[in-house]
């Protein structure tokens, strides 16, 4: 019988499969943070929709404006508007973090599979090696009991 070899990428293999479940977990990490964000900025964009249309009924006839709250309006509306830009910007960055994760896993996928296809052809190499010893013991075995058939038979 051959003796068994073992694949001795093994721990790399281990390694990179590890890598590939940390990069999984880091982009649904930064999925999460994205989708909070974004969030975030719809509620924001709601507060403003609320706010301008709460202004239009409360200021639609001239006799009922008041300056002061005109100022408080206009100076909150101000402030979701920054709000709302800084949003903006964040989900942008978010966006290019979960962008930059993806590629991050896609390598690390692409790593394993490099790994994992040697360890596949290893095992094949592995399969055909022991078909082959185990098809020259019965060779052998035939050979044997036929030289002992013909022994006999003389």
């Amino acid at each position: 019988m051959p003796r068994v070899n073992h694949f001795r990428l093994q721990k790399v293999l281990e390694f990179k499969e590890h890598l590939e479940n940390m990069r999984t977990l880091e982009l649904y990490k930064a999925q999460t943070q994205r989708a909070r964000a974004e969030d975030e900025l719809r509620a924001l964009h709601s507060s403003k929709e609320a706010l301008l249309q709460q202004a239009s009924q409360k200021y639609h006839s001239p006799d009922k404006l008041n300056l002061a709250d005109l100022q408080i309006h206009l100076s909150y509306l101000g402030q979701l508007h920054d709000s709302i830009e800084r949003q903006n910007r964040s989900v942008e960055d978010l966006t290019k973090a979960v962008d930059h994760k993806r590629l991050e896993l896609n390598e690390a996928v692409k790593e394993r599979k490099i790994i994992q296809t040697l360890k596949d052809q290893f095992a094949e190499r592995q399969k055909l090696q022991t078909k082959k010893a185990e098809n020259a013991k019965i060779d052998e075995i035939a050979l044997r009991q036929k030289s002992r058939n013909g022994e006999q038979g003389e």
